[in-house]
């Protein structure tokens, strides 16, 4: 059975401070369905930071809230806080165009 996925970006801010570091926030709903069952929403908060570098790349860092949806025993004890927390950190540098 093939299943459909929907994303819904929610919120979405950004902000620039000065010429090398650019920070975002966004929220992000996405709703999950198969067949005749009930969608599943999953939310999750995705912050992210990228500062480019002297050598002409870029460092980012990556942040992803997972939150509890209203179908979840624990959604009120949770409250608006989030349930689990990834950190990633990223490398990015030109790729060479020899070709």
């Amino acid at each position: 059975k093939l299943g459909v996925q929907k994303i819904i970006v929610t919120r979405f801010e950004a902000e620039q401070d000065g010429e090398e570091v650019w920070r975002s926030s966004q929220a992000v709903r996405t709703l999950l369905a198969q067949g005749r069952l009930n969608p599943i929403a999953v939310d999750e908060e995705i912050l992210t930071e990228y500062k480019r570098l002297s050598n002409g790349s870029v460092a980012g860092r990556v942040r992803l809230l997972g939150f509890l949806n209203p179908n979840d025993p624990l959604f009120f004890e949770a409250g608006n806080r989030a349930v689990t927390i990834a950190d990633y950190e990223l490398e990015l540098r030109p790729v060479s165009s020899t070709g």
